[in-house]
């Protein structure tokens, strides 16, 4: 069976079954309501027990964990709207968010859908209908910090009477989408990008996916991932990072592009950079390596807003300033600059007048525009107190290729 995710989409694995193994068991348990998916190592006939069909009498219930996906099977043979179902549901169901499991008819693979997901501006229609699908069904994101009771209600869409409405007003919300095709036509899940000022917080984490290629927004600051970003604080435009990461073994290509999915405002402009040619398009091709990934900047906003990210972001370079204090008893702060964008990997080295390396401060995370820090406490990478005297600064960029690309030193004297 397949397990599903955290927030950050890790945790993504196919368990094994195994009669002596009680919490195992749990995951096979079949359930009104539960969505399996099953791997054999061969084709073999599955033989199901007897059944038994639900009462229309009651509301089916579902408890979602907090801040988790659960995979979900329509337990009626029937489709019922989203907004009895919030409203059957309560308060509690305000912040669900609903995606629907949908096959690539390319690929055979199964990928999630936005279909009703509060915040995103053409996808937030109370009026679509949770469907009984035999050849798929939904998955269920419980933003809560508390676990949620869901309540189907058996209403088919036929015996609703009153006229379906928005959830959210949309005059002033708008989104963009990164859509994106494989070679072979295999196409990817849409990534939003775009406002709301009914979010308080963007919480649209990473969706389950079985595709070995997926787009996310990529948070350098925080370092996590996500499947959406959709702001309360992108009013007059954002500027977000997407990754599209491979975890095949062989190079994948696709053909992208940037469209409006949701009340743009007119004259503003959607653009995608890359840091690392400094190109700006708004569609193209991109190949990501294996076990790699390949970042792009999605630019929104008006003339102004778009000019003044440009003008601000090409000025910046990888720098190495002057250490302080200089002369110092003991502790020295390092700073330097980190151009927008930049994907490579920092390595601070500090030297004596000998050449013989004391320190050295390895620095793999994709680090954010602007200046940084680090600070030598004087020891040598035994710990061992260094003594007075002149010292090396070096500071290396690296790319991701193992190719040098930046080099910069400054000295330090120590005076014990």
């Amino acid at each position: 069976a397949y397990e599903g995710t955290n927030k950050n989409g890790e945790g993504e694995k196919w368990v094994e079954y195994d009669q002596f193994n009680t919490p195992i068991q749990t995951i096979f348990t079949i359930e009104p309501g539960k969505l399996f998916w099953i791997k054999t190592r061969a084709n073999v006939p599955l033989h199901l027990d007897s059944g038994y069909t639900l009462s229309l009498k009651e509301p089916f219930t579902i408890d979602l964990p907090p801040k988790q996906w659960t995979d979900f099977g329509m337990p009626f043979r029937f489709s019922v709207p989203i907004e009895e179902i919030l409203l059957a549901s309560g308060s509690d169901a305000d912040l669900v968010q609903f995606y629907r499991w949908k096959r690539d008819s390319t690929s055979d693979i199964y990928t999630l859908e936005p279909w009703y997901v509060p915040g995103i501006p053409d996808n937030q229609e109370i009026s679509r209908t949770i469907d009984y699908l035999p050849d798929g069904g939904y998955s269920l994101y419980n933003s809560f910090s508390k676990t949620t009771t869901l309540y189907i209600p058996p209403i088919p869409e036929s015996m609703v009477k009153k006229a379906a409405k928005t959830a959210q007003n949309r005059d002033s919300s708008w989104s963009a989408a990164f859509v994106a095709v494989e070679e072979n036509g295999t196409r990817l899940p849409y990534v939003y990008f775009g406002y709301s000022p009914a979010i308080k917080k963007s919480d649209y984490p990473l969706p389950p996916t079985f595709a070995t290629l997926r787009p996310f927004v990529y948070d350098r600051k925080s370092g996590l991932r996500y499947g959406h970003s959709i702001e309360a604080d992108a009013a007059k435009g954002l500027v977000k990072e997407l990754h599209i990461a491979n975890s095949s073994d062989s190079i994948r290509k696709l053909r992208y592009f940037l469209a409006p999915a949701g009340a743009v405002p007119e004259g503003w402009k959607m653009f995608c950079f890359n840091a690392a040619t400094k190109g700006i398009d708004t569609s193209g091709t991109i190949a990501v390596e294996p076990q790699s990934f390949a970042s792009r900047w999605i630019v929104v906003g008006d003339a102004a807003y778009c000019e003044h990210f440009f003008a601000s972001i090409m000025s910046l370079r990888y720098m190495l300033h002057s250490p302080y204090p200089n002369p110092s008893r003991s502790r020295v702060n390092i700073r330097y600059t980190v151009p927008f964008g930049a994907q490579e990997r920092i390595i601070i080295m500090i030297y004596n007048v000998l050449g013989r390396l004391v320190w050295e401060k390895r620095i793999d995370d994709l680090l954010s525009e602007g200046p940084h820090t680090v600070t030598w406490d004087g020891r040598d990478t035994h710990g061992v107190t260094t003594g007075s005297g002149l010292y090396i600064i070096r500071l290396n960029a690296v790319d991701p290729h193992g190719k040098l690309v930046g080099r910069f030193m400054k000295s330090v004297m120590l005076m014990r």
